[in-house]
């Protein structure tokens, strides 16, 4: 068995615990420890058939797996609702103080969203400046019934990772070297509301994820997405707040709100072990996912691809 040949079976094995399967263009980018082997090269492999995987409607994927194309085409258009209640909410975040970037990511991020799926949010702040972000983004989404709130999820906004501008490398949060769960998360955001362009620049801070995707690209779903804007109601309102809230007053606000969102948090993070890097409360970075899945699908995965 080559490289190619596992390589290919790696990366079909991930995406198969989504029900997700791949077009060719697809799995070329997303290869997992891709060998060198370029595109065309690539292509006439893959143009031989091979027990290991099937292709049929311009899909590749597991044997057992042919159910998933007709899957992923229905939630085609369920990922478009999600998204259209993406840029909804985004259309009011770009309103708050110091916010520089929303992006998607999760199942919507990945264009494989279910009906009962909510739409996860990861945000880039100004330096020190992420928990009077998070404080300004969960009350206008709480104030407008668009953030999940206890089991009300389903196409509510879920605010869960936050960073500052200086902190987008997230490297450190990988649970083992070869988080793949975690590395092709990464590389599935997609940006709603970017006018810095953070997203190339959070692609290059996290470029060391290319040991493992030395193929990955851009999220291919970025080429069909109209980013929202800002217009002069929101900039004027932001460069307002911005200004007054400058110096040392802006920190102490910002030690205030970090405090008063400790102190609610802590009744939500009980029973977490300090040791979880799916949860951080730092200064210049805030992650919340209490529950984190990435062992649980690496063991999945690793299952999938015993030979």
């Amino acid at each position: 068995m080559n490289e190619l040949e596992i390589s290919i079976k790696k990366t079909l094995s991930y995406f198969a615990l989504f029900d997700y399967p791949l077009t060719k263009e697809e799995l070329f980018f997303n290869l997992w420890q891709a060998p060198s082997v370029n595109h065309n090269e690539f292509l006439d492999y893959l143009a031989n058939e091979n027990p290991l995987w099937k292709n049929k409607q311009g899909f590749y994927f597991l044997p057992d797996q042919e159910k998933n194309i007709q899957t992923r085409n229905e939630r085609v258009f369920i990922n478009d609702y999600k998204m259209s209640i993406a840029r909804k909410a985004v259309k009011k975040l770009r309103f708050v103080p110091f916010i520089k970037a929303v992006f998607v990511c999760n199942s919507v991020g990945l264009g494989n969203a279910t009906e009962k799926s909510d739409i996860d949010f990861f945000i880039v702040a100004e330096k020190n400046k992420v928990w009077t972000v998070r404080a300004f983004s969960n009350l206008i989404l709480r104030f407008l019934g668009l953030r999940v709130f206890g089991k009300n999820k389903i196409n509510k906004i879920c605010l869960s990772f936050f960073v500052d501008a200086d902190s987008l490398d997230i490297e450190k949060f990988k649970i083992r070297k070869d988080d793949i769960h975690y590395i092709y998360w990464l590389n599935q955001m997609i940006p709603v509301y970017d006018p810095n362009n953070f997203y190339y620049k959070f692609l290059e801070k996290n470029s060391w994820t290319k040991q493992w995707l030395p193929n990955i690209q851009k999220n291919i779903l970025c080429d069909y997405l109209l980013l929202v804007s800002d217009n002069w109601p929101s900039k004027l309102w932001r460069k307002f707040w911005q200004t007054a809230w400058s110096g040392g007053y802006g920190q102490m606000l910002e030690k205030q709100f970090a405090d008063v969102q400790k102190l609610k948090l802590k009744k939500y993070l009980i029973g977490v072990d300090e040791a979880n890097k799916g949860v951080s409360l730092e200064a210049s970075v805030i992650k919340l996912h209490k529950e984190d899945s990435r062992q649980a699908c690496y063991n999945k995965w690793i299952n999938k691809i015993i030979f």
